[in-house]
């Protein structure tokens, strides 16, 4: 059994006021989901909401006694074979199988182990969607992706560690862009900062990469139809930029935020240094620049210092790069590679097979 944890469900009395509360009271970043649950990004796993007694007959327990805590720890599995061959571990460790695997409403199986001391931790255990039946393979992968038809299904996890300032990056969103459009799976941006010195502080030698650096990144932009990559004036810290990608992220417009900041840097028409040029950039692309400059002064420094640290953990020295079970991908030339493990996997989509 693999060391993940996919997500945490919480069975809730009134789901409508718990949905209030971690969104809007928490601001925590819902996920789109089907009637009668929530799902909530979280840096690493996922928390989900759940009526209390639906989620009691998932177990099969009763919602009321001491069977049953009202929480479930969820394990997604890759296929219809490992939810079997996963249960047979965990029964063996001394696991007491509740319930086998057995066909769930939302495509593949689910089978429930409790957990130490009968605390009831059912572990939701699901193939990818490549594995699921027949009616949710026919679903558009589009549709699944935006619109989370399977969404326990969703078992490809890859983060991108981004800096707005790095062309390489720029070359890399698009390729980002269009995994999810490839393959079942979910791409999480993690903005890291990158701390550059800037001329006096460095060697020649660095100098001369730098200018190295951006002639190569124009001529990959020249392959991909030209798209303008001009070197910067200066060293810029792009925080106030990275934290306007989380804003973005919570509010459901990163995509156009992030290839607006891009684009517009490069261009040296964009102070991706300056909050106020964000704001404006936030007001333009139809949200409030007002809400992310109160949100950036406290709770969004404090969320890019966590990305930093996750970054840290995950011992990450530059950008982009791809993380995909704990195997780095390093530069938006690395794309392919991911695409050949992804494909190893078996988490190509059959909407994406033949491209």
């Amino acid at each position: 059994m693999e060391p993940r944890i996919t997500l945490i469900t919480l069975g809730v009395a009134d789901l409508e006021r718990s949905i209030s509360f971690y969104r809007d009271g928490l601001g925590l970043p819902q996920r789109d989901g089907p009637d009668g649950i929530a799902f909530f990004e979280t840096f690493g796993t996922r928390l989900s909401l759940y009526p209390r007694k639906a989620l009691a007959e998932d177990a099969p327990v009763s919602s009321e006694g001491s069977g049953f805590r009202g929480f479930t720890l969820a394990h997604n599995v890759r296929s219809i074979e490992d939810v079997d061959r996963t249960l047979r571990e965990a029964v063996a460790a001394g696991a007491t199988l509740v319930k086998p695997g057995q066909k769930v409403f939302w495509g593949g199986l689910l089978g429930i182990l409790p957990g130490p001391r009968r605390l009831s931790l059912g572990g939701r255990l699901e193939p990818p969607p490549a594995a699921l039946d027949s009616r949710n393979q026919e679903v558009d992968h589009k549709r699944r992706v935006r619109h989370s038809e399977t969404p326990m299904s969703q078992l490809g996890s890859i983060k991108l560690y981004f800096d707005y300032k790095s062309p390489f990056a720029f070359l890399a969103m698009q390729p980002a862009f269009d995994l999810p459009q490839r393959f079942d799976v979910e791409v999480r941006w993690i903005p890291y900062l990158l701390r550059i010195k800037g001329k006096g502080e460095r060697s020649v030698y660095s100098d001369w990469k730098a200018r190295y650096s951006y002639m190569d990144a124009r001529r990959w932009a020249n392959r991909r139809g030209g798209f303008p990559i001009k070197g910067p004036q200066k060293v810029y810290d792009s925080t106030a930029s990275l934290i306007g990608g989380l804003y973005a992220q919570q509010h459901g417009f990163f995509r156009a935020y992030s290839e607006a900041v891009f684009s517009k840097f490069f261009e040296r028409e964009l102070e991706i240094d300056v909050a106020d040029e964000i704001a404006q950039l936030c007001d333009a692309l139809g949200h409030s620049g007002a809400d992310y400059l109160e949100w950036s002064e406290l709770e969004g420094r404090e969320s890019l210092e966590r990305c930093i640290e996750e970054g840290h953990n995950d011992h990450i020295f530059g950008v982009p790069i791809f993380l995909f079970e704990a195997e780095a991908f390093w530069g938006h030339d690395r794309v392919p590679l991911l695409e050949e493990r992804l494909t190893e996997r078996g988490l190509r989509s059959s909407a994406g097979s033949g491209s």
